[in-house]
């Protein structure tokens, strides 16, 4: 580890140096040597969500509007508080400020309790580990709520901190890269500053989703796919009528009286990629399906089915079908007006489709004149 301080103290100067060259001062780190041996490598960060979130880093959350996002959230803020389970992945306990910028306090309050409650948490780690800031009403930026948040705390005193949602504290567009960038920029100081894992939540671009990848579905610039070091994406799943019959002789979910199913998808930088993971929305909770009866089901195509799309398919065929037998017919009458027009006497080929129209068809030797004033009466009539 002394050889390793060595070359970065080495590597320092060499910045310095070159700096004072320049004649001017950089706010950026310094160069760093290049690590080979295991045992001189950093302490890595913990795992705050088990194979999911590092501590200091960054996680978003995106899916479609009701989704249930902020119930996720906060069923997330328990159980980093309790150090408990999050759907299926175990979290580090650390204190949690979860900033609210949608819902009523009091709402939030009892959105928490119900959490809480339904999971079985300890009160009193909740109590004392989960902090509310409830900004409902208030039209601050995340320029503003990061100042405010370096003048109220120092580094270590929580390891979560959840904004909810992100298009409440965004400046700038939202489909312009460098605003975006930014805007990712100021949640990783607020990361480095306070040494905390950054949550946010945002909503699904406009149209069907299930044909995107999971990490092109939050609206706007792509930044937002990109910049976080996990993305968790929910998209809900088309239940068919005989996959809520069977669902409902579960006894854990006979009784949820609007049953959703959800298919969290994941995109993660420090660890390898997971499986999506199918879900029921037991409200309050998204719970892991363990009936496997979601794994066929198709996320919803802007709300048409597998099923939907199979049946909609055999409704045309028989429509072209039927289309055809009537070409068919007519096809037919017209074959047996080619026969009759076929008896008249000395009429040619070429000739005989007026008949088919009601028009009196002419002889084959009559002459310029006669055809003049035959075409003349044709029109008038």
């Amino acid at each position: 580890m002394h050889d390793v301080e060595a070359a970065n103290d080495a590597a320092s100067v060499i910045s310095e140096d070159i700096a004072a060259t320049s004649g001017f001062t950089s706010s950026l780190p310094p160069f760093q040597q290049a690590i080979v041996l295991k045992d001189e490598l950093p302490e890595m960060p913990a795992e705050v969500i088990e194979g999911v979130l590092l501590e200091t880093h960054k996680m978003l959350l995106t899916g479609p509007s009701k989704a249930g996002k902020t119930w996720c959230l906060i069923n997330l803020g328990v159980s980093v508080a309790t150090g408990g389970w999050w759907i299926d992945f175990r979290c580090a306990q650390r204190k949690v400020l979860y900033v609210d910028l949608e819902t009523d306090p009091r709402t939030l309050q009892k959105r928490v309790s119900r959490v809480a409650e339904a999971k079985s948490a300890d009160a009193q780690a909740v109590r004392e580990n989960l902090v509310l800031w409830p900004l409902r009403g208030k039209s601050c930026s995340l320029e503003e709520i990061a100042a405010e948040l370096f003048c109220r705390c120092k580094a270590g005193d929580f390891g979560m901190v959840i904004i909810d949602p992100a298009y409440m504290v965004q400046d700038g567009d939202e489909n312009n890269a460098k605003d975006i960038r930014e805007f990712f920029a100021r949640l990783d100081e607020i990361c480095v500053n306070l040494e905390c894992t950054v949550v946010i939540s945002h909503h699904h671009s406009k149209g069907a989703q299930g044909l995107k990848s999971a990490i092109d579905r939050g609206s706007g610039s792509g930044v937002f796919g990109r910049a976080p070091d996990a993305v968790l994406d929910m998209t809900e799943l088309v239940l068919e009528p005989g996959t809520l019959e069977m669902a409902r002789q579960s006894h854990k979910l006979a009784e949820v009286k609007r049953l959703t199913g959800w298919r969290m998808s994941f995109t993660l930088r420090e660890f390898a990629q997971k499986d999506p993971l199918d879900l029921w929305l037991v409200f309050p909770l998204h719970e892991v399906d363990h009936t496997d009866l979601l794994a066929d089901c198709k996320p919803n195509y802007g709300g048409v089915s597998e099923a939907r799309k199979l049946r909609t398919e055999a409704e045309n065929l028989g429509k072209v079908a039927s289309l055809e037998g009537v070409c068919d017919r007519l096809i037919g009458r017209g074959e047996l007006r080619a026969r009759r027009s076929a008896q008249v006497p000395g009429m040619e080929p070429a000739h005989r489709a007026p008949l088919a129209r009601g028009i009196q068809p002419l002889r084959a030797d009559a002459r310029p004149e006669d055809r003049q004033g035959a075409h003349r009466s044709q029109r008038r009539k």
